[in-house]
């Protein structure tokens, strides 16, 4: 900001320098009327014009800047609020996950009861194993 004021300062004494040095009667010529004026206060009147067109722009362009600010402000505070969403919902499905696993690891007593030997000699003693018409394929 202090470069600024110092570069503005700077063109404000070239300009005066400048309007001073150029002080003699023009004349100017309007659409309806002419008029005899010093070229000076032809000069600083055109100066001070051009400063207030700039400072109209750059004010109008500085409010749609804030407008699109504060825009982009409300969606980083929306796409913030999805994200903890999204991070809540993993943590909980990681936790599922776990839980699961845990669970799928688990020994099971029902398995663990079952006698293989029995299970064999059940699976050999079954009538349609011991049929003659049923065949491997």
């Amino acid at each position: 900001m202090q470069k600024g004021f110092i570069l503005i300062l700077i063109l404000a004494v070239i300009i005066g320098v400048f309007v001073i040095s150029n002080s003699g009667v023009v004349s100017i010529d309007f659409v309806f009327t002419k008029v005899m004026i010093s070229q000076a206060i032809v000069i600083f009147v055109s100066v001070l014009i051009g400063a207030v067109m700039a400072t109209l722009f750059g004010g109008i362009r500085q409010m749609s800047l804030k407008k699109e600010l504060k825009q982009v402000r409300a969606e980083v505070k929306t796409l913030q609020l999805e994200k903890e969403k999204i991070q809540t919902e993993a943590k909980m499905l990681r936790l599922d996950n776990e839980t699961l696993k845990s669970e799928a690891y688990k020994p099971d007593a029902a398995v663990n009861d079952v006698n293989h030997s029995s299970f064999l000699d059940k699976l050999s003693s079954n009538p349609s194993r011991n049929d003659p018409e049923i065949t491997d394929i």
